[in-house]
């Protein structure tokens, strides 16, 4: 079980890294690629909003990402750290859960939730089968 959850932890950290940084950069790329927006039929203003609040968040999904990694050692040594991870990466799967209730399914989503709930029920579990107080 601690192989899992530290496999799931450290893809988790990597991919909030890599994808918050990738598409905050990429971004009047990967809208239209990946999500059909068509940015240049967007009003300049509306324009800019959309893509500065789309870095803005991109942006925190990879601070995120190197907090964790800062912290990967208290993840799993301190409960309180670990829960913080917990609640984190299972806001993200709830996020994407209401959305598929909302909004519908696609596929790729889908995956995305599963993996991010995967990651904090991994991580979760493997923090309740410590004794409390022990370094894991």
């Amino acid at each position: 079980m601690k192989r899992a959850a530290h496999l799931l932890f450290y893809v988790w950290v990597a991919a909030a890294v890599l994808f918050g940084l990738g598409a905050s950069l990429a971004a009047t790329w990967e809208l239209p690629l990946v999500y059909g927006l068509d940015l240049d039929g967007l009003a300049t203003g509306d324009r800019a909003a959309l893509l500065n609040q789309y870095r803005f968040l991109r942006g925190l999904e990879a601070g995120v990402g190197v907090l964790f990694f800062v912290l990967r050692r208290d993840v799993f040594e301190d409960r309180r750290i670990g829960g913080l991870f917990v609640v984190v990466a299972g806001a993200g799967a709830a996020g994407r859960l209401l959305s598929l209730v909302l909004d519908g399914a696609a596929v790729w989503t889908l995956c995305l939730f599963v993996f991010e709930a995967g990651a904090a029920l991994g991580v979760g579990f493997y923090l309740r089968s410590q004794p409390t107080g022990s370094p894991t």
